[in-house]
């Protein structure tokens, strides 16, 4: 099999939802598994994927929800989106505040990727 076939093989299996937690990416978002976020990262995954039966959102939003850190800058590094049309929330910032996590509501607000963003309540 060519290289360029096997490569978007396995990109869309690793987009492909599962039951419960959506993505491999939103489930390793989910479980603050930020080793498995890189590699799911370096192998194209969909970073905008969203969660199943009406979860928080895209990986972000559950890396914000949950409190971690690391997943949260290394998603935002790798350009996520803060705002989703559609979402319950509507801005990564509105999940921090929404699940009190401080520390996550201070790292969007010193992301050049959320600059400007201002409230949204």
């Amino acid at each position: 099999m060519p290289k360029k076939q096997c490569a978007a093989e396995q990109r869309q299996v690793v987009n492909e939802p599962s039951d419960f937690y959506g993505t491999p990416l939103y489930a390793a978002a989910y479980g603050g598994h930020c080793v498995i976020v890189a590699e799911l990262l370096s192998l194209g995954v969909n970073i905008e994927s969203v969660g199943q039966h009406g979860m928080v959102g895209t990986p972000l939003f559950t890396a914000c929800s949950r409190g971690h850190v690391d997943v949260v800058k290394l998603l935002l590094a790798h350009g996520a989106k803060v705002w989703v049309s559609g979402a319950k929330f509507k801005s990564a910032m509105d999940v921090a505040r929404a699940f009190k996590q401080t520390e996550v509501l201070r790292i969007l607000e010193s992301n050049s990727n959320t600059q400007g963003m201002g409230e949204t309540h």
